[in-house]
């Protein structure tokens, strides 16, 4: 396969994904409520096993069977999605001009949990400078900075011990 046919699988990934959240979030008024009881709970200070104790009752009461069926399924799909994007980005982000990059690359192709948390953050920062030289037009592939914008999401998102601020969005 193609780049361009991993893009149009992606674009349609996405485009499923967008459809279905639109459609839950039309169908699911009850997650407000959750969140206000949520944070009055939190103003309460109520101890953790009481919290843990209404959070479920709230829950128990606020979804039925087949909104746990469509959030059930939705997380499949995004599971799906995240697992195409971990597995095929670290192929289409290699370049010869990058040696460094490439061997993390190499070691994350058969999944992020086989690089450290420093390595993550390494990748993540690299791939950060090669998306911003992209965005500015110095790189004839417009499709890598999706790819790597998508990638950098995903590393993100397994950085539980990094600081948010280093890994914000570039703008």
């Amino acid at each position: 396969m193609s780049a361009a046919d991993y893009f149009s699988i992606t674009g349609i990934i996405l485009s499923l994904i967008g459809f279905l959240f639109t459609w839950y979030r039309t169908n699911i008024s009850d997650i407000r409520k959750l969140e206000n009881r949520l944070v009055t709970l939190e103003q309460h200070k109520v101890n953790s096993t009481q919290m843990e104790n209404r959070l479920a009752t709230i829950e128990a009461n606020s979804f039925n069977p087949s909104d746990r069926e469509s959030l059930s399924e939705l997380q499949v799909k995004v599971g799906v999605f995240w697992s195409i994007i971990e597995s095929e980005a670290p192929k289409l982000l290699k370049r010869v001009t990058t040696p460094y990059l490439d061997i993390l690359l190499s070691k994350a192709e058969t999944g992020l949990s086989h690089l450290s948390s420093d390595e993550q953050l390494e990748l993540y920062e690299l791939l950060k400078v090669q998306y911003e030289n992209e965005i500015k037009g110095d790189v004839d592939a417009p499709g890598r900075a999706l790819v790597n914008a998508l990638y950098r999401a995903r590393i993100s998102m397994g950085l539980n011990t990094v600081e948010p601020e280093k890994c914000k969005p570039i703008g």
